[in-house]
C-alpha cells in the first residue's frame, strides 16, 4: 500500500503565497510621484487628507484608497504623512490671524514667525525632494533611483524639527488653548531646551534666542529709560491701570504715594526662570526709580542720561552683560533717587520734625504751645477759631527752639481743629498737622500720617495730663504755708491729697518717660541708622519708616504682642480710663482748693490780728488772683457768704468723699493695668510695669475689677 507523504511548508511558501495576496498592491513609482504632495498634507489618488481641521488641537486622519499596502511601504509612507499632518497643523498654527492671536502678545507672535521661518525651511527642502523625484522619473532606469526609503532619510531630520515645533506649540498653548504670555511662554521653551539630545538642545534655543527678543526690548526700556511698553501685559511689571501701561512717558499723571506704592507690581508668573528672585527684583526697583525720578522729582535730565550711557542691545545669549549691567542701573539709579530725597528734599528733616512736633519730642515747644492754648481748648469746640489756634502756633514757636528750624520745616506745620462730636471741648478736636505733599508721601504715606495723628491725640491728651497735675501742683505748693496752713480742719485731706497727687505724678512721668525715650528715640535710632546704610533704595528706606511707625503705635500704646487685638484694645481702654480718672482729679482738686480758700476768707478775726497774719493774707491774695479762674465766687456763694460751720463741714465732706473714691478707681485701674503689663510676653511691657510699681505698691487682681465708669464727680 502506497504512503503518501505531505511536504512541511517552509517560510518561503508563506512568503511566496503573502507575495501572491497584494496583486493590487499599490505600486511604490506611483507613491513616490504624490511624495512631494503628500509632505505638504495635499491629497493625492492613494492617499485622501481631510479638510483643513477648525483647531490646531483636532486630530487629523488620513484615508487610502481601494489598493493594498505591503507593510514595508506602509511604515515608510506613514513617516511622509505624518509629516504632512504635522505641518498643515504647524501652518495653521503660523498663518492664524484674529483677535486671539495678537491678544496672545507680541512674545507669542515671535514664536510663530520663528515657527514660520522653520517651515518656509522644511517648504526649501521639499522642493529639493520634488527635484529629485523627476529627475529620477525622466530616467529609464531599471533600479528606480528614488524610493520611499530613500525619501525618509533624506527627510529624517526634517521629521524630527517638526516634532519638536508641535512639542513646543502644544506647551505654549498649554491643555486648555490659552496661550502662556510673555515671561510665561518663554519659560516653557527654555524648560525644553533644557535637553541632553544636542540637537533638541540646539533648535530650542534657536526658537528661543527668537521669541525672547520682545521681552528683552521691554526689559531695556524699562532698565533704561523707566518706561513700560508692554500693550498685552506679558512683562514682569504690570501697571496697575491698563491705560497706562502704554507709553507711560506721555502721561505726567502719578506721583508720590501713587506713582511709586501703587503704579506698578512684579508679576511672579511672567519672570522668566534663568533670572534669580533678586536680580527680578532689582530689575523693578530700576524702572520704578527711573519712573519716579522723572513723573514724581521732575529729573528728566537724568534719565535721559542714564538712557544715553547703557549699553546698546540685551539678549538672551549674554546673561553676565545683562547681570552686571542691571547691578550697575541698580545702584547708580538707588544712590541718585535717595540724593533727590534726602538732600534735594530733606527727606530726614521732615521726619526729624515729625519726630519732634508730632509726637512732642521738643519739650520746650510742646510747654509753651500746652500753657498759651490751655483756657482756649477749655472751652466748647465751637468757640475755636482757626486763626487764633495758629497765632498761638507761631508764638510757640518764635519763643521756643523751634525758631531755629528751616522754612522748609516751619511752612508745613499747622495747627487745626478735627471733626469732633457735638458738644465736644477744644481738648477734643485739637490737633498738629505736618503736611508733606509729593513725592516725599511715597516715604510718608496717607496710612502712616494717620498713624502720626492718632500718636499725637494720644500724647497730647498725656501732656495735657501732664500739665494739668504740674499747674494745681505748683499752685497748691505756693498755698501750702499760707492758706492751708491757716485753714487747720482741711489739713488732712489734703494730706490724702497730695499723697494722691504724687501717684498719679509718678504714673505720668514714668509712662512718659517710657514713651518719649525707650519707645521713640530707640525707633528713632534704627530709622537713621536704615537711612544711612549706604545701599539703601527707596523701598528700603519706606519699609524701614513703616516699621519705624508700627514699632512706636505698637509699643506706646501698650500693645502686648498678644494674638488677641481684644487684648491690646483692653490695655489702651484702661490707660485711657486712668487719665480720665486723673483728670477728674485735677477738678477736685480745683474744687478743695477753692473751698479751702472759702475758709480762709471765713476764718475768725483773731488769725488776722496781727500784722504779720495780715502780711500772709495779702501775699497770698496775689497768688490767688494769678491762678484761679473766678471760681471763688462761685464756692462763696454757694456758702451763703459768712454761713456756719455746718456748711463748711458738708462741703468738706463732700470733696473728701469724691477724692476718696477716685483714689479707690485709680488704684484699681493701675493694679489691673500692672496685671496685664506683668503677663505680656514683650519685655518693654514688664519693664514699664516694675517702673510704674517699683515698690509693689499696687495690688495686681487676678480678674478686671467692675469699676464704675467715671462720671463727673464734683461736689455741687
Amino acid at each position: 500500500m502506497a504512503t503518501v507523504t505531505t511536504r512541511r511548508r517552509t517560510k518561503a511558501d508563506l512568503l511566496k503565497d503573502l507575495r501572491a495576496g497584494f496583486s493590487n498592491a499599490i505600486d511604490e513609482s506611483a507613491l513616490v510621484q504624490d511624495v512631494p504632495y503628500m509632505l505638504q498634507a495635499i491629497s493625492t489618488p492613494h492617499v485622501t487628507f481631510p479638510e483643513a481641521a477648525s483647531g490646531v488641537r483636532r486630530k487629523l486622519t488620513v484615508s487610502f484608497g481601494a489598493g493594498m499596502l505591503p507593510p514595508g511601504l506602509a511604515h515608510l509612507l506613514a513617516t511622509v504623512v505624518e509629516m504632512g499632518l504635522l505641518y498643515r497643523k504647524l501652518s495653521d498654527y503660523t498663518s492664524a490671524i484674529d483677535a486671539s492671536s495678537h491678544a496672545d502678545g507680541l512674545v507669542v507672535q515671535s514664536f510663530r514667525a520663528s515657527l514660520a521661518e522653520e517651515l518656509t525651511a522644511y517648504l526649501t527642502k521639499v522642493s529639493a525632494v520634488e527635484s529629485e523625484v523627476r529627475q529620477g522619473l525622466s530616467q529609464d532606469e531599471s533600479t528606480p533611483r528614488v524610493t520611499l526609503k530613500r525619501v525618509a532619510v533624506w527627510v529624517s531630520e526634517d521629521l524630527l524639527r517638526l516634532r519638536l515645533m508641535n512639542t513646543l506649540v502644544d506647551a505654549v498653548v498649554g491643555p486648555s488653548g490659552h496661550a502662556h504670555k510673555g515671561g510665561a511662554a518663554i519659560n516653557v521653551v527654555h524648560a525644553i531646551s533644557r535637553h541632553g539630545d544636542p540637537f533638541v538642545q540646539d533648535f530650542s534655543s534657536r526658537i528661543l534666542r527668537q521669541m525672547s527678543r520682545p521681552f528683552y526690548a521691554m526689559l531695556a526700556k524699562w532698565v533704561f529709560e523707566g518706561e513700560l511698553v508692554d500693550p498685552h501685559q506679558e512683562f514682569l511689571v504690570r501697571a496697575a491701570s491698563p491705560t497706562s501701561a502704554i507709553k507711560t512717558s506721555r502721561s505726567r499723571a502719578g506721583a508720590g504715594e501713587d506713582a511709586w506704592q501703587g503704579k506698578y507690581t512684579l508679576v511672579d508668573e511672567l519672570v522668566p526662570v534663568w533670572l534669580s528672585t533678586s536680580l527680578a527684583q532689582k530689575i523693578f526697583l530700576i524702572g520704578k526709580s527711573l519712573n519716579f525720578i522723572r513723573h514724581a522729582c521732575h529729573d528728566d535730565a537724568y534719565v535721559a542720561e542714564h538712557a544715553r550711557t547703557s549699553p546698546a542691545e540685551l539678549t538672551i545669549d549674554t546673561p553676565e552683560v545683562l547681570e552686571a549691567t542691571v547691578e550697575q542701573a541698580y545702584k547708580e539709579t538707588s544712590h541718585h533717587l535717595k540724593h533727590l530725597l534726602v538732600d534735594k528734599l530733606h527727606l530726614l528733616d521732615h521726619l526729624l520734625a515729625l519726630k519732634k512736633y508730632i509726637l512732642l519730642n521738643a519739650g520746650d515747644f510742646s510747654a509753651i504751645l500746652m500753657e498759651a492754648l490751655a483756657d482756649s481748648l477749655a472751652r466748647p469746640a465751637h468757640t475755636l477759631h482757626g486763626h487764633n489756634l495758629t497765632s498761638a502756633l507761631s508764638d510757640a514757636i518764635q519763643t521756643s527752639n523751634a525758631h531755629h528750624e528751616p522754612d522748609h520745616v516751619l511752612r508745613r506745620l499747622d495747627a487745626r481743629m478735627v471733626e469732633g462730636a457735638r458738644g465736644t471741648i477744644g481738648w477734643d478736636v485739637f490737633t498738629l498737622e505736618y503736611r508733606l505733599g509729593k513725592p516725599l508721601d511715597a516715604v510718608v504715606t496717607s496710612a502712616h500720617a494717620r498713624s502720626y495723628l492718632k500718636l499725637f491725640n494720644f500724647l497730647w491728651r498725656l501732656k495735657r495730663v501732664e500739665h494739668d497735675l504740674g499747674v494745681s501742683w505748683r499752685r497748691n505748693t505756693t498755698a501750702e504755708r499760707g492758706m492751708m496752713a491757716a485753714v487747720p480742719s482741711t489739713r488732712s485731706l489734703w494730706k490724702q491729697t497730695r499723697g494722691l497727687a504724687a501717684e498719679m505724678i509718678h504714673f505720668v512721668t514714668q509712662l512718659q518717660y517710657y514713651i518719649l525715650f525707650e519707645v521713640v528715640e530707640s525707633s528713632w535710632s534704627i530709622l537713621a541708622t536704615a537711612l544711612a546704610h549706604p545701599d539703601a533704595d527707596l523701598d528700603a528706606m519706606a519699609q524701614a519708616h513703616d516699621a519705624y511707625i508700627r514699632n512706636i503705635l505698637h509699643k506706646a500704646l501698650l500693645a502686648t504682642d498678644h494674638p488677641s487685638q481684644n487684648q491690646d484694645q483692653d490695655n489702651l481702654a484702661a490707660l485711657h480710663e486712668i487719665l480720665k480718672l486723673i483728670l477728674l482729679f485735677v477738678g477736685q482738686q480745683d474744687a478743695l482748693y477753692k473751698h479751702t480758700l472759702a475758709l480762709y476768707h471765713r476764718r475768725p478775726t483773731a488769725f488776722s490780728s496781727s500784722a504779720g497774719r495780715r502780711g500772709q493774707g495779702r501775699d497770698y491774695e496775689s497768688t490767688r488772683d494769678e491762678t484761679t479762674d473766678g471760681g471763688v465766687g462761685e464756692v462763696n456763694a454757694g456758702d451763703g457768704g459768712g454761713g456756719g460751720g455746718a456748711v463748711e463741714d458738708e462741703g468738706g465732706v463732700l470733696i473728701g468723699k469724691a477724692i476718696g473714691k477716685t483714689s479707690v478707681l485709680f488704684r484699681r485701674e493701675c493694679g489691673y493695668l500692672l496685671g496685664k503689663l506683668y503677663a505680656s510676653p514683650s519685655q518693654e511691657m514688664k519693664m514699664l510695669a516694675v517702673r510704674l510699681n517699683f515698690n509693689d505698691f499696687y495690688p495686681i487682681p487676678r480678674i478686671r475689677p467692675t469699676a464704675s465708669t467715671t462720671q463727673d464727680q464734683q461736689p455741687s
